[in-house]
């Protein structure tokens, strides 16, 4: 019997490295980090401040500014406040947290029938990812809702009876405490597993059933606290604030800052002490946003495909900048490190799309998966940190696509083992 050779012998311990160099590399940076001192302005900010009034029994921030912020899921905040509102200890939880994901990458690429050279392969350029590194240095969610998505999707690929279907749900329903998007992209995942992968209909249900039921009371805390049964308002504040204008520049010539001034002008009339008044003003963003679509469908899908394409291609050039300034070294050597991952990406999906053919179904629900994570980051602005949670996913698409032109590059060759 031949044994295996190389690197194959050793995945264990090469994964043990992989991990080690993706939790140092985070760990410097938030040495980094912590060294220039933290930074804590816009989002960091409310996360801080939601944790603090969560003492006082408070889970909202907001009285409105330019952008009227909204009740926020409370995952990350109650996770601050639990850890004392201590910012160093809650970013290396969350480099550590998104060191796994080499190992959960590596685990899925395999499921998916690449491997294990190409398997490493993935799990190094998720160790390497620079926007991963830099995420999971701040006081944002990214690293916990990622980590959710991952291995609930990780979860619903491997199905191995009801326990996976069951875990699955926990996953997705921890992702959506983070961030409510998380419920969408469970829902598309379900779908996708019970219509690709053929998984048993009563499996897909008892998986939804776990995220449904696990993110319902925040639903009906919502319902009594404002008198609207919703996860969160901050999809609707994006999309009135950053979708629809675009949309109306586009098709109907409108300023964008006209139409976000009649919002501040609406907002201005609103008394935020009062539940009914901020109800009507969040259906009436509803409502914007509704409108725009039936008038404008064609537009509105183009600007959302527009704004979904540029954050799959954004470098993060702000987020790099932000720490490391304008200089070439080390601010434009990470910027093109990137720039790199973005344009890999991007080959690989075009390859994917030529290769259609002999793309496996699991493949096609992690590219799903990935699309349906980009498309609810295309109602708001085109940053990097929204492509994050679909990386792990697009790595394992790159890896697949590598290996599938490699094996085709051989076609025809002498088997040199043959010799």
């Amino acid at each position: 019997m031949m044994r295996p050779r190389g690197v194959v012998r050793h995945v264990p311990h090469v994964l043990l490295v992989v991990f080690l160099l993706a939790l140092l590399l985070r760990v410097a940076f938030i040495w980094y980090h912590h060294h220039i001192g933290f930074q804590l302005r816009f989002d960091p900010g409310y996360y801080l401040a939601l944790a603090e009034h969560m003492q006082h029994g408070v889970y909202s921030l907001f009285h409105p500014k330019v952008i009227p912020d909204t009740t926020r899921m409370p995952g990350y905040p109650f996770l601050i406040h639990l850890l004392g509102g201590d910012v160093l200890l809650l970013l290396l939880f969350q480099a550590a947290l998104s060191s796994i994901k080499v190992l959960l990458v590596y685990r899925m690429t395999c499921s998916i029938g690449v491997g294990t050279g190409f398997a490493l392969a993935a799990a190094v350029l998720m160790a390497l990812e620079p926007m991963d590194i830099l995420l999971s240095g701040q006081v944002l969610t990214e690293s916990f809702f990622t980590i959710g998505l991952l291995a609930g999707c990780y979860l619903l690929l491997r199905g191995r009876g009801m326990s996976d279907h069951v875990l699955a749900g926990l996953c997705f329903s921890a992702a959506t405490w983070f961030r409510p998007n998380g419920i969408w992209i469970a829902a598309f995942l379900c779908l996708a597993a019970l219509l690709v992968l053929r998984r048993k209909p009563m499996h897909i249900v008892l998986t939804a059933l776990v995220t449904l039921i696990l993110v319902l009371p925040w639903v009906l805390r919502n319902q009594l606290v404002t008198g609207r049964p919703v996860l969160s308002d901050g999809g609707a504040v994006a999309a009135a604030y950053f979708h629809v204008p675009a949309v109306l520049q586009a098709s109907e010539g409108t300023d964008p800052r006209a139409y976000r001034g009649s919002l501040a002008d609406r907002s201005a009339l609103i008394d935020w002490e009062k539940k009914v008044e901020v109800a009507t003003f969040m259906r009436s963003l509803r409502r914007d946003i509704r409108d725009t679509w039936i008038e404008h469908p064609l537009m509105a899908a183009r600007v959302l495909m527009s704004t979904s394409l540029k954050i799959l291609v954004s470098p993060g050039r702000g987020h790099v900048r932000s720490f490391f300034g304008s200089g070439w070294f080390p601010g434009s050597v990470i910027i093109g490190w990137s720039l790199l991952f973005s344009a890999a990406i991007a080959l690989a999906l075009v390859g994917a799309s030529f290769l259609f053919r002999t793309v496996p179904p699991s493949l096609w629900v992690l590219i799903v998966a990935a699309f349906t994570i980009l498309l609810t980051a295309g109602i708001s602005t085109p940053d990097a940190r929204f492509k994050n949670p679909a990386m792990p996913l697009l790595l394992v698409v790159l890896v697949w696509v590598a290996q599938e032109l490699r094996k085709r590059s051989r076609v025809g060759r002498p088997d040199p083992e043959a010799a």
